[in-house]
C-alpha cells in the first residue's frame, strides 16, 4: 500500500457504511480512533465510543480520516 494513503495510529477516522459490532450496528459516518494498524494499512483496529463501546477490525476500503 503507498504510504500516503495509509492512516496513523491514533487518527479519528468515520465509517463509509453501518457496521455490525458486539450485535450492534455502528453507522455509516460513525467516528472512532485508530488504535493499530495492520498489514501496512490494509487493515484497521479501530475503538469506537458511540453509540456503544466496541472495537473491531475494519478494512481501508470500510473508513476515511477525518
Amino acid at each position: 500500500m503507498n504510504d500516503t494513503l495509509k492512516i496513523p495510529e491514533l487518527s479519528v477516522v468515520a465509517l463509509k457504511h453501518p457496521v455490525e459490532c458486539k450485535g450492534g450496528v455502528l453507522p455509516e459516518g460513525g467516528k472512532g480512533t485508530v488504535v493499530h494498524v495492520y498489514r501496512d494499512g490494509e487493515h484497521y483496529e479501530v475503538e469506537f465510543a458511540q453509540p456503544f463501546p466496541c472495537t473491531i477490525t475494519l478494512r481501508r476500503d470500510d473508513i476515511h480520516a477525518e
